[in-house]
């Protein structure tokens, strides 16, 4: 008797049992590049208006302050001097312990004075 993959003792799964359609393929590939991924939040006028009047304070005082950026379904928490808001290309250059960054203005989610 020869032996196959129904026979007693060795693999009874069927060969097509191993098999995933393309659809299940890129619905699995959807989903596990989603998980863990967050919706970017959306601001209203006055918490945009708020975000404005502390980015002012940072930038006059030169204040270290705590920017929450969006970033690829994650918020990130930089803590960071405002050197700059360049209207034009609208973005915030930042410093970071030596180093210089820029950061979209539209990306901005919260920012607090440490």
């Amino acid at each position: 008797m020869s032996v196959n993959k129904l026979s007693k003792g060795h693999n009874l799964r069927w060969e097509s049992s191993r098999m995933m359609l393309p659809e299940h393929v890129e619905q699995f590939i959807q989903y596990r590049n989603s998980s863990g991924k967050i919706s970017k939040p959306a601001l209203d006028e006055q918490r945009l208006e708020e975000i404005n009047d502390i980015l002012r304070i940072a930038i006059e005082d030169y204040t270290l302050v705590y920017l929450d950026v969006y970033n690829e379904g994650a918020i990130k928490t930089i803590m960071c001097y405002v050197n700059k808001i360049d209207q034009y290309l609208r973005e915030l250059r930042i410093s970071i312990e030596n180093r210089f960054e820029k950061v979209k203005l539209e990306n901005v989610v919260d920012i607090r004075i440490v």
